[in-house]
């Protein structure tokens, strides 16, 4: 299908930029949420030349979902959160039917929870929660196993004063994974909560596990 909407100069180009863009970032971040700490000026430097080439690969082939995630990703390492919250929901919008390159659908729907799981981590971090939850379960509908992703959302569900969704949330993740120390912790907060031992968390800072 790319013969038939690109010419094959086009692709080359395309192909060029976008592995040095890449291979130019990726050292520098992780899938899960985070970069790899501090950015000095130099990483800065090298980051945003790859967001200009990556911006180039969407002038190329527009619905490029890689390329939309690997800016959101970018702009992440750089601290800049609602640039890269941007570029994630962007990657989002495109339906499988649009794409001119990802032509595997399995390939499509990894990057589209690629995509929801960075959006909803961010959006968590904005306190906005309910785009949280909503990008959450939206994973959870292909990926209802994921353990990471349930304890997120239980801890929105808390933040948000919904507390038997957290509930049922968080037994869920406790049922495929009983020794996961994290979603043991987050169940335990609960409990703690609805006995009047601690306050009700505002934000996701405000967890506090012992």
């Amino acid at each position: 299908m790319i013969e038939e909407v690109l010419t094959q100069e086009k692709i080359d180009l395309f192909h060029k930029i976008y592995n040095r863009a890449n291979d130019r970032f990726k050292p520098y971040v992780l899938l899960e949420n985070n970069s790899y700490g501090f950015v000095g000026w130099f990483l800065k430097i090298k980051i945003r030349k790859s967001i200009k080439e990556l911006k180039t690969c969407l002038d190329i082939i527009p619905n490029h979902i890689n390329s939309m995630f690997g800016i959101g990703k970018c702009y992440q390492s750089l601290g800049e959160d609602m640039e890269s919250l941007e570029w994630f929901e962007k990657g989002l919008q495109i339906n499988f039917s649009q794409l001119s390159y990802e032509e595997d659908e399995a390939k499509y729907k990894i990057l589209i929870n690629y995509c929801l799981l960075e959006a909803s981590v961010i959006a968590a971090k904005k306190n906005d929660f309910a785009k949280a939850v909503n990008y959450s379960e939206r994973i959870l509908e292909s990926e209802p196993q994921n353990i990471s992703v349930l304890g997120n959302l239980a801890m929105n569900f808390i933040i948000t004063e919904k507390d038997i969704e957290a509930k049922k949330t968080i037994v869920r993740a406790l049922s495929i994974s009983p020794s996961d120390t994290i979603n043991n912790d987050i169940n335990k907060f609960l409990t703690k909560l609805k006995d009047g031992v601690i306050t009700r968390p505002k934000a996701w800072n405000d967890f506090k596990f012992s």
